[in-house]
């Protein structure tokens, strides 16, 4: 039993003893650490952290001044490669230039911002600056340097805008060429900033020094040029006039120009005067328009106020429009006025038609004839003939009475006829009537003697069964 507590007694000592020494040693390695940890702190009291660069130079542990001396003594050998377009080299020496750098603020700055009792995070983390050196060198030298160098005087392709132009019925970008010839101002700029940083070699291809295009195909006066004057040549005006007339590319590349400084100029004049032609063959109001009349006689008829009269004042602004907009639309003219059909004959196939020839009237229904009677039209002088021409029923009464101009001896109307069935075809006063004081008939040559005034007198039962047979705006042709 003694035995056993001997032994529990031996064994306690010994973990004792164990632990005190452990105590020492880690005491001594905190010791030394914070030994070393204080010692770093004052080292970089005055030096650079471990993996310091400035401009790509390696500052680690040095003093500001060393860095200072490092950097104003690399002005002595500095020199800097010009690499050219086609890889050829040329130095510029700083002794040419009388080139100095001064380098005390940027080390400065950088010195200031460390913390010296940050220095163990500079064993894993790096601090880097690319900020540029201040240099000083002669201005004129290095004017002249540079206006010397061969990549310099052998440019001698100048760059080429980019372009729109017209080629036929299509718009087409013209892109911009780069030349040759450098910026020496922006190449001088360019050196002098890599310079700055200690580069030794400048390559005016990656730098791009080179005197730019004023226009590529992407600025905006190129870009909104082409699509203004490509929506333009885009327009599709299908006119349907009894047949197709189109207003597309091929008219309208004529009418636009491309100005010097990329204004679309759209020639009013120019589309006026092919839509006074077109208009011209559209029209038919006042035009000369042959027939034949039932009795076989083929005939002419001018003038009268029916027939096809597209408006030209509300026309021209909506083809601008529509050209403007790029539409691609199929519509017909806008009309001041409008007749039956396109042809010949725009009256179509229901129309009535007086012979004063003849002093006989029909109407046609679709081509047929559906009513017939003599006639007595305006006596042929004194001014009381009955019009030819075109023309259609403007007026219905039924009945009404019929009223002469006044007499200027006596102040009153000429005639106050009152009728059963009116029907007007002019403003003037013409139309269709009865007029049953016509006691010696119809027809014939009765007109020249027991003439109207210059309307188309009918039996009464003729004027019944015409009035209850036409409407307004039919047509109406009056000829010899």
């Amino acid at each position: 039993m003694d035995k056993i507590n001997d032994k529990a007694k031996r064994s306690n000592s010994k973990s004792k003893k164990g632990v005190i020494v452990a105590l020492i040693l880690s005491s001594l390695l905190i010791i030394a650490v914070g030994a070393v940890y204080i010692g770093g702190a004052i080292y970089f009291q005055d030096r650079f952290f471990f993996n310091t660069q400035v401009n790509g130079v390696d500052f680690s542990r040095q003093t500001t001044a060393d860095a200072r001396a490092f950097v104003e003594d690399k002005a002595d050998d500095f020199y800097i490669t010009i690499i050219g377009e086609n890889g050829q080299a040329e130095i510029i020496y700083a002794s040419e230039v009388d080139l100095t750098f001064v380098a005390s603020e940027v080390i400065e700055e950088l010195f200031e911002a460390q913390n010296p009792f940050m220095w163990p995070l500079s064993l894993t983390n790096s601090q880097e600056t690319n900020a540029g050196f201040d240099i000083y060198f002669d201005e004129e030298l290095l004017d002249e340097r540079v206006s010397n160098l061969e990549v310099v005087i052998t440019g001698q392709t100048y760059p080429v805008s980019a372009d729109v132009i017209m080629e036929g019925d299509e718009v087409v970008v013209v892109p911009q060429q780069y030349g040759n010839v450098i910026d020496v101002e922006i190449l001088q700029e360019m050196l002098q900033e890599y310079i700055a940083t200690l580069a030794d070699e400048f390559n005016v291809i990656e730098a791009d020094v080179f005197i730019q295009p004023e226009l590529t195909t992407e600025s905006p006066e190129i870009v909104d040029t082409f699509e203004t004057v490509d929506r333009y040549l885009s327009t599709v005006v299908t006119y349907d006039v009894g047949r197709e007339v189109v207003v597309d590319r091929t008219l309208i590349s004529d009418w636009v120009t491309i100005g010097d400084d990329f204004d679309v100029h759209l020639d009013e004049e120019q589309v006026g005067v092919w839509l006074d032609n077109f208009i011209s063959t559209v029209n038919t109001h006042g035009t000369t328009r042959e027939l034949t009349t039932p009795n076989g006689r083929n005939v002419t008829v001018t003038g009268g106020y029916y027939g096809w009269i597209v408006s030209r004042y509300l026309e021209f602004p909506e083809l601008l429009g529509n050209i403007r907009n790029g539409d691609v639309i199929e519509r017909e003219p806008l009309y001041f006025q409008t007749a039956t059909t396109h042809g010949p004959q725009d009256w179509g196939t229901t129309f009535l038609q007086v012979d004063l020839s003849e002093q006989h009237m029909w109407a046609f229904v679709n081509g047929e004839i559906v009513f017939e009677s003599p006639v007595i039209t305006g006596l042929p002088r004194d001014g009381r003939n009955t019009p030819q021409g075109v023309y259609f029923i403007l007026e219905m009464l039924n009945p009404t009475v019929l009223i002469g101009v006044t007499d200027p001896e006596t102040g009153d109307p000429i005639y106050e006829t009152p009728v059963d069935y009116w029907m007007r075809t002019t403003w003037a006063g013409h139309g269709f009537h009865d007029a049953t004081w016509q006691r010696h008939g119809f027809g014939g040559t009765l007109y020249r003697t027991r003439g109207s005034h210059g309307c188309t007198n009918l039996p009464l039962e003729a004027a019944r069964e015409l009035y209850n047979l036409i409407y307004i705006n039919m047509p109406v042709v009056v000829h010899y």
